[in-house]
């Protein structure tokens, strides 16, 4: 009985929070620009305090250096004379490679400990600064791009939710994410790509930009949520914080987020 009311008042508490959190970010996406601006600045200032916090820094250096950090980068390229966007991109880049092969080389994953400030600068304060001057630059044309990631993240982390209880049975990464299976994977994929193709009647994207986005998001969203697991492993917590009460903390909920912004950046910029 004592389990089933924790139950029931752990589900209470996930659904207030995330209605709460819902209606705020919507508001601040409605808002415009500047809300939307906002919002970017929020979760990556959160997002990459709660990392520096799992690496040993205080909580106050936490918080102002990844605020510092993307306030001061988010300016620096928001500006037409700046040259240096395409080594800002590939340093990003480069990290979120370094992510992708730590969770399989053991060595590479202690260097967290060691060199974290340099790893919340590449895979936290660059993808958000650089997209937040890229709203700053073409936010007539993405005005709804914030939006049409976060739909696509989180349906694609629901479909394979679903996919994965009806039909999983095969592990996707055991040692990292016991929970996730291949047929989870890849029925959330298939079920957000299609889902990209209806976004496009009611979006002015054009549907092949969506689907490419939605293709970016199945892949590089669920390789980012494997690597916050393999980072939380290693680090031995649970949750990343504690500010979403049911939900953790900001970068258990924006991992995907976060880390599929520069591949879709460099969609944006380099290929559309």
């Amino acid at each position: 009985m004592t389990k089933l009311v924790q139950k029931s008042n752990d589900l209470k508490q996930r659904v207030i929070t995330a209605s709460v959190f819902a209606i705020i970010m919507l508001g601040l996406l409605a808002a415009g620009m500047y809300g939307q601006l906002l919002l970017l600045l929020i979760i990556g200032t959160f997002a990459a305090a709660e990392y520096l916090i799992m690496t040993g820094l205080s909580k106050i250096f936490a918080y102002c250096i990844p605020l510092i950090m993307i306030l001061l980068i988010s300016s620096a390229t928001s500006h037409s004379s700046f040259q240096h966007i395409n080594i800002l991109i590939f340093l990003s880049l480069s990290i979120s490679a370094f992510a992708i092969v730590s969770m399989k080389i053991d060595s590479w994953r202690t260097l967290h400990s060691k060199i974290g400030f340099f790893y919340a600068f590449g895979a936290f304060a660059l993808p958000i600064s650089l997209l937040m001057s890229f709203l700053v630059k073409n936010y007539q044309n993405s005005n709804f791009l914030i939006f049409i990631i976060i739909l696509l993240i989180w349906s694609n982390d629901s479909f394979a939710y679903f996919s994965g209880r009806a039909l999983g049975s095969k592990k996707l990464a055991p040692t990292i994410s016991p929970n996730k299976t291949v047929e989870g994977f890849i029925g959330g994929g298939i079920l957000t790509l299609l889902l990209s193709l209806f976004m496009s009647l009611f979006f002015s994207t054009p549907w092949s930009q969506l689907l490419i986005m939605a293709a970016v998001v199945w892949l590089f969203g669920s390789i980012g949520d494997l690597v916050q697991s393999s980072i939380k492993r290693y680090f031995k917590v649970k949750d990343s914080g504690t500010l979403l009460p049911g939900h953790g903390g900001f970068w258990d909920r924006f991992d995907s987020f976060i880390f599929v912004l520069i591949f879709i950046l460099s969609f944006q910029i380099y290929i559309i």
